[in-house]
């Protein structure tokens, strides 16, 4: 009796592993990414939600941005204000939560979490859509290698 009760549970443990194993959402984040320098600055070419586009590798932004005035272009939600400003050179700007934003690198997803703001200025003048900032750069331990013009994590050698 007992014998047959550890058996069942042996199977039973395997099952809840293996669906466990299946049922995790995995953050599977690109090991490398090539960027390009446009006026000075590294630019990343992404897609989001299906629209391609450019962000600014910004490291000394400490968010990554979005920005609110592409909304209904690219087709992410910005909603509820965050008591949260961040400043610049340009100022203070007020932030919002933002989501629905499905963002790839060469087809292979990326996890940003994104707050939103009005980049208008900058979009013109850097042609850009947002900002990948620190937040994401230090969690997912990139090194931003601009001698070879790519963002690789720490672990990634030459």
């Amino acid at each position: 009796m007992v014998l047959i009760f550890k058996t069942h549970m042996k199977k039973i443990l395997i099952v809840l592993a293996i669906i466990t194993l299946f049922s995790c959402e995995r953050e599977i984040e690109p090991n490398t990414m090539n960027f390009t320098i446009r006026k000075g600055l590294p630019m990343l070419r992404v897609n989001i939600n299906g629209l391609n586009g450019f962000l600014l590798v910004d490291t000394g932004a400490s968010t990554s941005i979005l920005d609110s005035s592409v909304v209904n272009i690219y087709k992410f939600k910005v909603y509820r204000f965050i008591d949260m400003e961040v400043s610049g050179i340009g100022g203070a700007i007020g932030m919002y939560y933002t989501a629905d934003v499905d963002l790839k690198y060469n087809d292979e997803s990326m996890n940003v979490n994104f707050k939103s703001s009005n980049l208008r200025n900058v979009r013109n003048n850097l042609g850009v859509i947002g900002i990948l900032g620190s937040d994401y750069l230090i969690k997912n331990e990139i090194i931003v290698d601009y001698k070879n013009k790519v963002l690789r994590k720490s672990n990634i050698l030459d």
